[in-house]
């Protein structure tokens, strides 16, 4: 363990951890990388779009499944991954949500939650360390749209300590819009 800091002793690798982010987050501000997000399926003519402020996304991925993207937000300490890919079987959100949960639960959580918000189905939940203690909020989104089921997973450091439903106000920002000229999958 590292030294006590404000009464919570940390765990070894965090101190290290959180200088790395540090860097890495002063090097996309002077870059301004900030992009909307933007993810399409190769032949359908939408698009996952919107903009998280302070979300930077990397280039989408085509993967033999569909499509995949990920974000960071460095200041926050969030990663999102998104994913869209034809789905598997018939079923509303609420069903993505449940077949999708079934499959990617870790082992331990803590704090499930589940719900609806607008067009998206979700499940919040905390992940502990080895000794209970939450160390991540996660939040995995689900929604069903043309025969396509869009994925979103966010984990969060708890050491943010968000306010419940916080991973979930983003969703709001997220809509289906036209594909942009030129973009495969973007």
């Amino acid at each position: 363990m590292v030294p006590r800091r404000l009464g919570v002793e940390l765990p070894q690798g965090v101190i290290e951890h959180a200088v790395l982010w540090g860097a890495l987050a002063l090097m996309l501000q002077s870059s301004g990388t900030q992009q909307p997000l933007e993810l399409a399926l190769p032949g359908k003519d939408w698009a996952l779009t919107g903009t998280i402020p302070g979300l930077q996304v990397s280039t989408p991925r085509q993967t033999s499944a569909g499509v995949t993207m990920r974000g960071t937000d460095i200041e926050r300490g969030m990663v999102v991954h998104v994913a869209l890919y034809p789905a598997p079987e018939r079923g509303d959100t609420r069903h993505c949500r449940d077949r999708l949960w079934k499959r990617e639960r870790p082992a331990e959580v803590r704090h499930v939650d589940k719900g609806e918000s607008g067009p998206w189905a979700f499940v919040e939940f905390d992940t502990p360390d080895g000794s209970g203690t939450p160390i991540k909020r996660e939040l995995l989104a689900c929604r069903v749209h043309d025969g396509v089921w869009i994925q979103l997973q966010w984990s969060l450091p708890t050491v943010v300590d968000p306010a419940p439903g916080a991973l979930r106000a983003p969703l709001a920002l997220l809509t289906i819009g036209p594909v942009e000229r030129g973009s495969a999958t973007r």
